[in-house]
């Protein structure tokens, strides 16, 4: 039956190799049970009385000379091997039937076909049965042996095609049974391959992730001491910055004391000094202030970075606040020529704020203004919207261009980098008022137009709101809530702990 499966069915060796062994075994063992049967036959047959025993030795002798060669050669020459053992079996038969002179013997024929396709294949089997036809035809007409009649030849030719039929149902039942198990073997052998290879890649990816993990943790301590190292340096710096103003605050207060002392009273020193004098005097005591409030922007600035600005918020009228500060700039737009006008909403509400802080606001605002527009002027106007109150400064100067908006609020950032910029300033004013505005709770932004003119506003809100999140966010309110439940575990972590090795 092996010999009838394709060849390309079979996709294991090893297993081609093990089906061939088992056919060899079973083969191997039909051969042996022929012999002790054939032996155990003869031997009974031996003990009976008369020179049967004799007659009937050819018989035994064929059937085991015929085992023995198919026993050699099987491993060698299995189908030679299989065919010698069938034609001993049929010489046997014949040389029974010669011998005794009992036709009766010749249905042993039938088996020949059986046998054939059993041990072989159907076109064997028909093949075996075309000879036993012969073999009964030469057996009636020849004088070597007692002639067979016609109706035990039908019935011998019969009985062989009837146990060839069987043989092929049985052995093509099983032929399909093992083309399906081929089959089945073969997806799962294609099953296990495919397998094995996502098991490969796992693998591969498992020491990917592992080796990647290694990685993100030596980066992580990396970037936990980079991290610490930049606190540092910022600490450092603010604490710097905070020094060095100082320092710098004590000897500028000494010489604009001095300078406006020596102008207010010139007479202080004897002799009434040269007005040439007096107005470099008058220059190094303008100088001094600026100097001052560069110091001051720097200082505010290193305070709010450092998280150590404290509002000090009262109710404030918002229209008082920017007349006071649009009086103290107003020489600066009358000296270029410039209008300022303010404008007021008459429902405007008082604000809970800092009104030092929002002046200083609405004074760099107006100073910005002033010193970038040329012609024309600044409108200031205050309404209220909603639940706070709106602030907007629109001036007539050159206009920003917007790649150069999302970048005005940052520190040190001017428009005119260069040295010798035209208008003068530090580059803090904006980025000092954007977070004192963020400070009160409220938002500060522009719009403008190249060659149109700029709009800065911010709002403020009118109620200052209790700002918990700074505080630690929700967790916080559990203290004044009533309702609040806290949410207790009701089972451990199944959460394995990482081993992570450095």
């Amino acid at each position: 039956m092996w010999d009838r499966i394709p060849v390309s069915a079979v996709v294991d060796p090893d297993f081609a190799s093990a089906a061939t062994e088992l056919l060899q075994s079973t083969f191997r063992k039909l051969v042996l049970v022929t012999m002790c049967a054939c032996t155990v036959w003869y031997l009974a047959v031996a003990q009976l009385p008369g020179t049967l025993g004799m007659e009937l030795l050819p018989v035994a002798g064929t059937v085991l000379l015929a085992c023995g060669l198919a026993l050699a050669l099987v491993i060698r020459q299995f189908v030679l091997a299989r065919v010698l053992w069938q034609l001993g079996l049929v010489v046997a038969v014949t040389v029974g039937i010669c011998v005794s002179g009992q036709t009766e013997i010749a249905f042993l024929y039938a088996l020949w076909p059986l046998i054939a396709v059993v041990t072989m294949s159907w076109p064997v089997g028909v093949l075996a049965e075309g000879l036993l036809i012969g073999l009964l035809s030469w057996l009636s007409y020849g004088s070597a042996a007692p002639s067979l009649s016609m109706t035990l030849i039908i019935e011998v030719a019969l009985a062989g095609g009837l146990a060839g039929l069987l043989g092929w149902a049985a052995t093509d039942t099983l032929l399909t049974v093992t083309h399906w198990s081929l089959f089945s073997y073969e997806q799962a052998h294609a099953k296990m391959e495919e397998a094995r290879l996502h098991r490969m890649e796992l693998k591969q990816v498992e020491e990917d992730l592992l080796h990647a993990n290694r990685e993100l943790v030596g980066l992580t301590d990396r970037l936990r001491a980079m991290q610490q190292l930049a606190e540092e340096a910022k600490r450092a710096k603010q604490e710097f910055v905070a020094n060095v103003s100082h320092e710098l605050r004590t000897p500028l207060n000494m010489i604009i004391g001095f300078s406006e002392m020596i102008m207010q009273s010139p007479r202080v020193y004897g002799a009434e000094l040269p007005r040439a004098v007096l107005a470099d005097i008058h220059a190094i005591e303008r100088n001094s202030q600026h100097l001052s409030k560069l110091v001051d922007d720097v200082l505010d600035l290193s305070q709010i970075e450092a998280g150590r600005v404290a509002l000090i918020r009262e109710r404030f009228d918002l229209k008082d606040i920017i007349d006071d500060a649009a009086g103290a700039v107003r020489a600066l737009f009358e000296s270029k020529g410039l209008y300022l006008e303010t404008e007021a909403a008459p429902d405007l509400p008082a604000v809970f704020c800092d009104a030092i802080r929002i002046r200083q606001v609405v004074l760099n605002l107006l100073s910005n203004a002033g010193r970038y527009t040329d012609r024309g002027g600044v409108h200031v106007k205050a309404w209220c919207e909603e639940k706070r109150v709106v602030v907007s400064v629109t001036d007539t100067g050159p206009g920003i261009a917007v790649e150069e908006q999302s970048r005005l609020f940052e520190p040190f950032h001017q428009l005119d980098g260069s040295l010798r910029r035209r208008h003068g300033g530090s580059g803090l004013g904006l980025s000092i008022s954007k977070q004192f505005i963020e400070l009160h709770g409220g938002e500060m932004w522009l719009a403008s137009e190249v060659g149109a003119g700029t709009t800065f506003s911010f709002c403020l809100p009118i109620e200052a709101p209790l700002d918990h999140e700074a505080y630690g966010g929700d967790d916080i309110m559990r203290w004044f809530n009533p309702d609040y439940q806290p949410e207790a575990r009701t089972r451990r972590s199944k959460a394995p702990a990482p081993t992570v090795s450095p």
